[in-house]
């Protein structure tokens, strides 16, 4: 009786941790957050019509137009954990916000394009290790923004120089020593200098050794059949047995919550997984 007992309590405090969902619902996306307000460009009230986005590092979370010198932007869930930056147009607004589910902010928009200090790069330099050794002599070194490429050279002696101009979409930058995606990112700032330095690895950690227990990173994945809809799950705590039978399917969706940030290795292309929960198509 005792450890029956014992088992429905547990089992209500692992459904009492669980987001509140409808039934026949898993996770439910949070209500997005409204900014509204002015934007302005140059002092000045930006043109009717100009696009208003938000950012969250490289990634487009919302884009609106600005009507009768004001926007109303909803902005869902960003998927990693940095603030919220803006543009008017291709120009970065100077105001960085906090997401919060269902929250609703009062931001007016300010950005500047005439001033001379916007013409200087920011310089950004350092080592390029990859594999944790010196990069090959010429390996090339490159800053992203969004889907455009920015700035291009090469390592010398195991150290690279990098001259980034205004980016296009983004203030975040991310970067690839060759054709691997380095572990840093970094914010632009006009006449800005960063010392840097950018690690990669060669091989990549592969998406189902996630599910390893011993990488000591995944919390639980969820799967759906396509066929009945029945779940399944893997949770390293509670049915560590089931590590060597829970495998990723091609073509079929899972639930994926990792501790933190991890680039994986998925369909030859390097995948980021963040903090929190991903949907992944195996």
């Amino acid at each position: 009786m005792l450890a029956r007992l014992f088992f429905w309590v547990a089992a209500f405090g692992l459904l009492a941790s669980l987001p509140s969902v409808a039934l026949g619902q898993f996770l439910p996306p949070s209500p997005p957050h409204a900014f509204a307000g002015r934007a302005i460009v140059d002092g000045d009230t930006a043109q009717e019509g100009t696009p208003i986005t938000a950012w969250s590092g490289a990634v487009l979370l919302a884009k609106t137009t600005l009507s009768a010198g004001h926007y109303s932007l909803l902005v869902p869930e960003r998927s990693n954990g940095q603030g919220i930056s803006f543009n008017i147009g291709s120009v970065a607004a100077s105001q960085v916000a906090n997401w919060l589910p269902g929250g609703a902010s009062f931001l007016d928009l300010t950005a500047t394009t005439h001033s001379p200090l916007q013409a200087l790069p920011h310089v950004f330099t350092g080592r390029a290790l990859v594999d944790d050794a010196p990069a090959k002599e010429g390996t090339p070194v490159t800053a992203w923004s969004g889907w455009g490429l920015l700035a291009r050279t090469t390592v010398v002696q195991g150290r690279y120089t990098l001259l980034v101009s205004r980016p296009a979409t983004s203030p975040s930058l991310y970067f690839n020593l060759g054709e691997f995606k380095s572990f840093e990112t970094s914010s632009w700032e006009p006449g800005g200098a960063t010392l840097l330095d950018l690690t990669t690895q060669s091989s990549w950690t592969s998406l189902d050794s996630v599910l390893d227990p011993r990488q000591g990173n995944l919390v639980r994945v969820f799967h759906r059949n396509p066929k009945n809809g029945n779940w399944s799950y893997f949770d390293p705590l509670i049915n560590p047995e089931d590590a060597a039978e829970f495998r990723l399917r091609p073509g079929e969706e899972y639930w994926i919550r990792v501790m933190w940030d991890q680039w994986v290795s998925h369909h030859n292309r390097q995948t980021p997984l963040v903090s929190g929960w991903n949907v992944v198509v195996w």
